[in-house]
């Protein structure tokens, strides 16, 4: 299983936030990402949609496929 590691530099702070909320820093992370990630994967799906999108196009105007 792949277990990236956190930079340095946040460790302080996601402790710190530990602390506060009273928490395993591990159940924190987990939260931020579950709260995160779904925002970040719809931008990028849109994303690939529009390139796909240039894509056909490209591929029309230089009659290359299509209908």
């Amino acid at each position: 299983m792949y277990s990236p590691k956190i930079d340095e530099e946040l460790i302080p702070r996601l402790y710190r936030l530990r602390k506060l909320k009273k928490m395993p820093m591990t159940r924190l992370v987990n939260g931020i990402l579950r709260s995160v990630l779904p925002a970040l994967e719809e931008e990028e799906g849109k994303k690939a949609l529009a390139c796909s999108n240039i894509e056909k196009a490209n591929a029309r105007n230089n009659g290359i496929g299509g209908s």
